[in-house]
């Protein structure tokens, strides 16, 4: 296994323990930790190269891989683990020699507004041969490349989750760094497609959606004729969020018709137009279309996508297209229905008990039923019972 890191010394650790089991080497590329980083690696038997920062994450990984003396290279980040769970599918991957490298499931944890956590998915390679053609390009959102065009990465569901989203304070600093990596990138890039993309998505971090927009749309007339089907859907899930932000439902709606047509099986695409529908007033339209996400369930794992979509988030989108129709049972039902399945969510928490205190209820009786459906551990859910007791609004 192989990683990079600095000043790490907060999660390395539950890092390194998730593949302690699995890895015949841990190779940790340190390039400049002021911290316990090194220590702690140490402790679980890594290697340690120490490497000068020189903006260039692929220059840092590539060292790593020219110390890697196994078959196969995993690499993760210092805020990332191994799915326990997944170990012994992951086993039978390096007793696979059929394909020369793995798509893996990326679950990236993040907050919500309401502060409900949301789990996003992505594919991304991680786990390849260990030949000296294999190594990572790019300065920043590095990749690798595989030596011929004919070795294809194959999909499978192994799982990896991401904890760096949560960290507020750590995004910041990232952001910065990024940005200056991302300048000199596109100077020295010579992929376009790669620097488009890259430039598209950073315009949307900053919350530039039009600039990232009119990108996503340029490399969506190029790739919409070839085969890279993993990057396309990606594309045009982005570029329909741009368009939601920028709040233009009927192109929105346009979009996830064009992209259904190509890839009928991604659910987040018709969650995305019972939000469109919701944002138009289109009540039964929404209905409709979070029934289909019930029906879908969960996007396959090739997509990037958000889980629980089929459960949770068809729930919470049917729920407020009952209140758009003024059904209030059908609605109350339905946020009911979000807590049997996710006892935090606090937005419906709020939500059902909002309704029920305008329906007349007592708040000791919300109370009791809000105890009842509720994990009364999260912060966020007892910060909703606080402000339904003052009276606060959804």
């Amino acid at each position: 296994m192989c990683m990079i890191a600095r000043d790490e010394e907060e999660s390395i650790g539950r890092c390194l323990s998730s593949v302690q089991s699995i890895a015949d080497e841990i190779i940790v590329v340190d390039t400049g930790s002021s911290d316990q980083t090194i220590e702690i690696a140490k402790g679980f038997g890594a290697k340690i190269i120490e490497f000068p920062w020189i903006d260039d994450f692929s220059a840092a990984r590539n060292a790593g891989l020219e110390k890697a003396k196994g078959e196969w290279i995993l690499f993760l980040d210092a805020d990332e683990q191994l799915v326990p769970e997944d170990i012994p599918e992951l086993k039978k991957l390096l007793d696979n020699r059929a394909h020369p490298a793995y798509w893996l499931t990326i679950v990236s944890l993040l907050e919500d507004k309401q502060g409900d956590t949301i789990t996003d998915t992505f594919p991304s390679v991680r786990l390849f041969k260990n030949k000296i053609e294999h190594r990572f390009v790019g300065i920043i959102h590095e990749q690798i490349r595989p030596p011929e065009k004919n070795e294809k990465a194959a999909v499978t569901s192994v799982q990896i989750r991401h904890f760096g989203r949560l960290n507020s304070t750590k995004n910041l600093q990232k952001g910065d760094r990024n940005k200056r990596l991302l300048e000199k990138s596109a100077r020295e890039d010579k992929d376009p497609q790669h620097q488009r993309f890259l430039k598209a998505n950073a315009y949307r971090a900053r919350g530039q959606d039009k600039k990232a927009l009119d990108l996503y749309l340029t490399l969506y007339k190029e790739l919409a004729p070839q085969d890279d089907e993993i990057r396309l859907s990606r594309i045009i899930l982005d570029m329909i969020k741009c368009l939601r932000k920028l709040k233009r439902p009927d192109e929105v709606l346009e979009w996830v018709k064009k992209g259904l047509d190509r890839f009928p099986d991604f659910t987040d695409l018709e969650y995305i137009r019972g939000l469109a529908y919701l944002d138009k007033g289109e009540y039964e339209q929404a209905l409709q279309s979070f029934v289909a996400v019930m029906s879908l369930g969960d996007a396959p794992i090739t997509y990037r996508r958000q889980q629980g979509l089929g459960t949770v988030a068809a729930w919470q989108g049917l729920a407020l297209s009952f209140l758009g129709l003024k059904r209030y049972d059908a609605g109350v039902a339905s946020f009911r229905k979000v807590l049997e399945f996710d006892r935090k969510h606090s937005a419906s928490a709020l939500q059902l008990g909002s309704i029920l205190l305008q329906a007349g209820h007592d708040w000791d009786s919300v109370h009791l039923e809000l105890t009842r459906l509720c994990d009364t551990t999260s912060p966020a859910i007892q910060a909703v019972f606080d402000r339904l007791a003052s009276g606060g609004e959804p």
